[in-house]
């Protein structure tokens, strides 16, 4: 028998706009109309821990990818060099699927900047893996960001 390995909050999130119903109904209507855009916006979520941040960005990949694969995540702790005329180096843990890819940099202290620069110029500069389903632009989120 295998065990949901998941965190009991994680395992009962609502997993599409719909189901988060109740939430922010104006902001899940937008979110509905954005996601069958092709010219999609930069998209910044804020608000208190516990708003539903996290469960309307999780919402709104299903609903731009129409697929439960958004949701199926790995994670991998990724080494980061600060400059290039040091060694020194700092870690975040990553987190990605097929359609995006997420971090708090929050995590690594002073060097969250470093972080968040190198991710996206990594990120920028990779192709799509599946040119059919993807979109004319890439995910990016970044949590806890100060």
């Amino acid at each position: 028998m295998l065990h949901d390995q998941r965190l009991w909050v994680e395992k009962y999130r609502p997993q599409t706009l719909s189901d988060a119903s109740g939430l922010h109904e104006d902001t899940i209507q937008m979110l509905t109309k954005l996601s069958q855009s092709e010219d999609f916006p930069h998209i910044l979520f804020y608000g208190p821990s516990g708003s539903g941040k996290r469960t309307l960005t999780k919402g709104l990949l299903q609903a731009l990818y129409n697929t439960n694969a958004v949701h199926r995540v790995k994670s991998e702790t990724k080494e980061f060099k600060i400059s290039a005329t040091s060694s020194t180096t700092c870690e975040a843990n990553v987190f990605s699927s097929l359609y995006h890819i997420e971090v708090t940099p929050s995590e690594a202290d002073n060097y969250d900047r470093v972080i968040v620069q190198k991710l996206i110029k990594e990120v920028a500069s990779s192709q799509q893996l599946d040119t059919k389903q993807q979109k004319a632009f890439k995910v990016v989120v970044i949590h806890e960001l100060d």
